[in-house]
């Protein structure tokens, strides 16, 4: 949650190892992030700012399920 607390816990389904330029649109769009060009141009930008962007480079891709959100009081 951006304090150090969880905030739920997840299943992993599956874990897909696979190319930047093999990730398909529908896992991209499954990210949650827009559609498949805003989610590439995005994560581009973002492997540039933090080491270096390649097309061959290696992603895991995990697919989860959200099993509980966990209850939280007010802060």
């Amino acid at each position: 949650d951006g304090r150090g607390r969880p905030a739920c816990a997840i299943e992993t389904i599956s874990i897909v190892i696979q190319r930047f330029d093999e990730v398909d649109e529908t896992f991209a769009v499954a990210e949650g992030e827009g559609p498949y060009d805003v989610w590439r141009t995005g994560h581009i930008a973002y492997f540039d700012r933090n080491g270096g962007y390649a097309p061959d480079m290696l992603l895991v891709c995990e697919r989860f399920r959200v099993v509980e959100v966990f209850k939280r009081e007010a802060d």
